[in-house]
């Protein structure tokens, strides 16, 4: 399905928990990648629409909203898709012919959304101190290309130091230590830059 006329490229960004900092990272990665469009995946209780796809930037301005931030961060088109597990599928079809082929690809915000479509690359983010992984997320760690330990420069080095410990003997592998919100940092600095690596390369 990768690489069909009707579907980008695609880049997924996951969450361990909440309050990771997956907005962050996806702002990161569109102020460097133009021509990048934006893709906020969300779940709808059962019983309504099989998905909504949403578009209007009266309904993605709404200030704070991840939405308005990924337009701030230069997205070329931003939507929002919102779906039950019987709509998925035909919620992304719809979001990547919306999308069209003009795009570079998309970045896509999310957990659930790669049971409907397996990314090009898949980055899991988690952040210091690890909570408890939500169930979402372990079904999408054998998706992870990367998986990212989102760090501050107030936390203790030993409290770092346990919650790296602590993810990879949840997830497997050596989690990518950063401070995702100074884009100068030298851990998302070298990030984003293998981003842009990967987007550089032809499909």
């Amino acid at each position: 399905m990768i690489g069909s006329p009707s579907v980008p490229r695609i880049f997924g960004v996951g969450g361990l928990h909440a309050g990771v900092g997956k907005t962050a990272l996806v702002c990161r990665l569109l102020e460097a990648l133009p021509h990048w469009g934006a893709l906020k995946t969300s779940p709808l209780a059962p019983g309504g629409p099989p998905f909504e796809l949403l578009d209007g930037r009266e309904r993605l301005c709404e200030p704070g909203s991840d939405t308005a931030r990924y337009l701030a961060a230069g997205a070329a088109r931003v939507l929002w898709l919102r779906y039950t597990p019987e709509g998925l599928g035909a919620g992304l079809q719809a979001a990547w012919e919306a999308f069209g082929p003009a795009l570079g690809g998309v970045v896509v915000e999310g957990n659930s959304w790669t049971q409907g479509q397996r990314p090009e690359r898949f980055l899991l983010l988690g952040r210091v101190p690890l909570r408890e992984i939500k169930p979402s997320a372990r079904r999408a760690a054998a998706l992870a290309d990367l998986v990212v330990l989102n760090r501050s420069r107030r936390d203790a080095a030993e409290l770092v130091l346990r919650s790296a410990r602590a993810l990879a003997g949840a997830v497997g592998g050596h989690p990518w230590i950063a401070d995702l919100s100074d884009p100068r940092e030298p851990g998302c600095a070298a990030l984003v830059e293998r981003v842009l690596t990967w987007a550089r390369r032809r499909p």
